[in-house]
């Protein structure tokens, strides 16, 4: 093949992935967005307790939906992108009666367990019930890696977007019709069927014909995908035993006050992932190529991480009641100590974010993953004794204990594997930024407007950590680091 015709190809492909970037960023952003406000809507017409039975209904059904995936979806990925011909028809047939069985099988066990251990309570029987057949349309996941592995998932992702559309839009309908939480739950479903009917004609031209059903090649694609899904599994519980825990030893307006401020911070961990997949590529070389500039970006990494995530805990935290008030009404006191409590945890969790993909490319993945067991076993541990103790804030304080118990542990194996050196005087500078902004806004949070002094103290916080901690070099390095977080989406989504 002449130059020319390789050059045109390589623009071609450049011009796709940007395209590409920019609408999964575009579209990413408002789904979040939108599902954020479809939130302060729905908690402001059902009330908390009600809320709660719906947090609770989603979080359980995000059980089954690991057991459902299995890891199928990313392996597909992989594979429809280098196979061809005979071999691609038959792996696709295989990974969609595969995934296709597994979401029907996690379904019937989703409904099973409720009726075994919700059966007393109507209502949150009821909620389990629907929200166990929400599964079925989610098989859409595996025509959404169809379309990635052929370079659209640009239309993934605005699928996303107009389910969410369709979700606020039924959500609306429902609650006028009086259906409450239930309503909201085949809101949820009527969008999800929508929107996997949609996926899958978009899809269609990139699925390939005929091929076989064959035992051997799906148990095969189970051996490949297995170890993702409790990789998954074992994410989910560190994220979501707390709700569990709460509904077991507490109420449903207690799951619904600590589902508010959860709701509120998890939006924040959109950009360590972002960060994280920017930089997971040229982490991996400059292991293997360039030490020195490797460990020089490992700790811009660091500072860069801190310096985002460090003000909410001295901006957001301390203003976490008017914000609060402001969304969702002055009935959610308890939410606002909560979400205060879980700030804590955003800049541990962007630097264990960082740990944990360091770990992998250095591969010590199975010490990453002892890691994470530990990690849930000390979640655990302290939702059990906190929660019975100081409710929703137990689980918070949860929350950050377990994000230290990984720090400590990612740390230190990090460490001693790497032989790596951390400049602690910067992160020290970075804090003492940071105090210096919390003390300022404890002092004058009931004094001057909420919002002028949460953006004056974000500028004022961004202004002396950039000047103070990164010198020229890593200035520009964080730069490069920006411009590759949107790429890092079209992987991420």
């Amino acid at each position: 093949m002449s130059d020319p015709i390789i050059r045109n190809e390589s623009l071609h492909l450049a011009h796709s992935v940007s395209l590409n970037s920019a609408a999964v960023f575009a579209s990413e952003i408002c789904s979040k967005l939108g599902a954020f406000a479809v939130t302060i809507f729905l908690v402001r017409q059902l009330g908390k307790e009600s809320y709660g039975v719906l947090v609770f209904a989603f979080t359980y059904v995000e059980i089954f939906q690991v057991l459902a995936n299995l890891g199928v979806n990313s392996i597909t990925v992989r594979e429809l992108s280098v196979l061809r011909g005979e071999a691609l028809a038959e792996f696709w047939r295989n990974a969609h009666t595969l995934r296709w069985a597994l979401t029907c099988i996690s379904a019937i066990l989703a409904i099973v367990a409720a009726k075994a251990f919700y059966g007393e309570n109507p209502l949150t029987l009821s909620s389990l019930m629907w929200v166990s057949l929400c599964l079925l349309p989610e098989v859409r996941s595996v025509y959404s890696s169809v379309l990635t592995a052929n370079m659209k998932p640009s239309w993934s992702a605005g699928i996303n977007f107009v389910k969410t559309l369709l979700y606020a839009g039924f959500s609306f309908l429902f609650l006028q019709l009086g259906l409450g939480v239930v309503g909201v739950i085949q809101a949820s479903f009527a969008a999800s069927v929508t929107a996997m009917v949609c996926e899958r004609g978009l899809a269609n031209k990139f699925i390939p014909q005929g091929g076989r059903f064959d035992l051997s090649r799906a148990k095969k694609i189970l051996s490949w995908s297995w170890p993702l899904a409790a990789s998954s599994l074992l994410t989910f519980i560190q994220l979501r035993l707390d709700i569990f825990m709460l509904k077991g030893f507490m109420n449903d307006a207690e799951v619904g006050s600590y589902g508010v401020a959860v709701r509120m911070i998890e939006g924040a961990f959109m950009m360590s992932s972002a960060v994280a997949v920017a930089l997971y590529p040229v982490l991996s070389r400059s292991f293997t190529d360039d030490k020195l500039f490797w460990e020089r970006l490992v700790k811009t990494s660091v500072n860069f991480l801190l310096i985002l995530s460090i003000p909410f805990v001295a901006i957001m935290g301390p203003l976490s009641q008017p914000m609060i008030t402001l969304l969702f009404g002055k009935n959610l006191n308890e939410s606002a100590a909560i979400m205060n409590i879980l700030c804590f945890a955003v800049p541990l969790g962007y630097v264990n974010v960082l740990l944990a993909n360091l770990l992998i490319i250095g591969r010590w993945q199975k010490l990453e993953f002892y890691a994470s067991v530990a990690t849930t076993a000390a979640n655990a541990v302290g939702n059990f004794i906190l929660i019975p103790l100081l409710k929703g804030q137990g689980a918070a304080l949860a929350t950050v204990f377990c994000q230290v118990a990984a720090l400590i542990s990612l740390g230190a194996i990090f460490c001693y594997k790497s032989h790596f050196r951390w400049e602690l005087s910067r992160v020290l500078k970075l804090c003492l930024i940071g105090l210096a902004c919390w003390l300022l806004n404890v002092w004058l949070r009931n004094s001057v407007n909420w919002l002028l002094l949460g953006t004056a103290l974000s500028v004022l916080f961004m202004f002396f950590a950039y000047r103070v901690t990164l010198d020229a070099k890593e200035k520009a390095l964080a730069k490069k680091i920006l411009q590759k977080i949107i790429l890092g989406y079209v992987e991420a989504s």
